[in-house]
């Protein structure tokens, strides 16, 4: 679902709000998006909270939401298998 978002640039510079919905849809938390971005949890909210995200910031946020959504998909994937 992201990796299509991730691999091309929008069209016009997306929200904070925008990228925030997309990781709560995800179920990921502010401290996972920030130790996958590299960054503090205050800089995850300072993104979310801009009225016009950067195309680098854009960038890192979805690649790490990316890389968040895949591992979370493969846990639930292994979750479900049951012996």
């Amino acid at each position: 679902m992201f990796s299509m978002l991730a691999m091309r640039e929008p069209q016009r510079r997306p929200t904070g709000q925008e990228l925030r919905d997309l990781r709560e849809a995800a179920g990921i938390k502010v401290y996972e998006l920030g130790n996958a971005m590299g960054v503090s949890t205050s800089r995850v909210s300072q993104i979310e909270a801009l009225a016009a995200v950067t195309p680098l910031a854009y960038r890192h946020y979805m690649d790490a939401l990316v890389r968040l959504s895949q591992v979370a998909t493969t846990r639930k994937q292994g979750r479900s298998k049951a012996p």
